[in-house]
């Protein structure tokens, strides 16, 4: 009976020995299979980083991918020669060699751009796509320049001609690396000039020039129309839709044509003769 217990352990302890072998002759051969993919995929990699490195200078040497053309689109008011200078681009030059970062901070240093993007289409082409700042008028602070719906003042071009409002009065004008009208004043500003076109777009485009030199009143005078208007802009809208009114009873009245309208009192439109 001894003997056959050890020689059930003897089994036993041999099949063990045998699956713990098993096992480690598994995890080599895994671990040899994971070392051989590695190894593989390094290669692919490696061969993959070195062709691109090739191609790149291939590409940078080539005379195929050279400028041969440089679009530039949507410019109305900044000119395209400009827009070229600014940007250093040339044809000739090696497309490689182009970095659009570098190219569009250059190109934004004119004021009228509000964003640009450089593109290159390969082999042989660049696109400038520019977008520019739109003028909502015209404002008198020593030179008159542009000023947009942002605020910002811009230079005016040669032989300038404009139906936008003229504005004046304003003092908080900011001389940093751009130039623009102050966060509070041009707040103002802005809400008249859009409760204006609210209250009457075809109305609001008669207005000639806008005076914001005073805090309680905004003074003004209308195309065709030889008089000075006060009006409050607490309730722009609503001193709009009165001054429509009056304008159209007092271009009837005998009397002719006013001095000034006042609409700066509540419920009260004042005229003088």
């Amino acid at each position: 009976m001894a003997k056959r217990i050890g020689a059930n352990r003897m089994r036993k302890h041999t099949e063990k020995r045998r699956t713990i072998g098993n096992t480690m002759s598994k995890a080599a051969a895994k671990g040899a299979k994971g070392i051989t993919m590695f190894a593989m995929v390094a290669g692919v990699v490696g061969a993959a980083i070195f062709g691109a490195i090739k191609l790149s200078h291939w590409a940078s040497l080539s005379p195929m991918f050279t400028v041969a053309t440089i679009s530039v689109i949507g410019t109305s008011r900044i000119d395209t020669a400009e827009v070229l200078k600014l940007s250093g681009l040339k044809t000739n030059m090696k497309m490689m060699t182009i970095h659009s970062k570098s190219v569009q901070m250059a190109i934004a240093k004119n004021p009228w751009v509000k964003s640009v993007d450089v593109s290159r289409h390969f082999p042989n082409k660049v696109v400038i796509s520019i977008k520019e700042r739109i003028p909502v008028a015209l404002v008198s602070a020593k030179n008159v320049f542009y000023a947009d719906n942002e605020g910002m003042l811009l230079p005016l071009f040669n032989g300038t001609y404009s139906n936008l409002p003229l504005l004046s009065g304003i003092t908080d004008i900011r001389m940093d690396s751009v130039k623009c009208i102050g966060g509070q004043t041009f707040a103002r500003v802005k809400r008249f000039l859009d409760e204006c076109r609210q209250a009457d777009p075809v109305f609001a485009k008669k207005i000639s020039q806008i005076d914001f030199s005073s805090d309680r009143l905004v003074r003004m005078s209308l195309e065709d129309i030889p008089y000075v208007v006060d009006i409050s802009d607490a309730d722009t809208k609503t001193s709009m839709y009165r001054l429509k009114q009056l304008v159209q009873s007092v271009q009837k009245d005998p009397r002719g044509i006013p001095k000034q309208i006042n609409l700066c009192y509540e419920d009260l439109g004042y005229v003088r003769w």
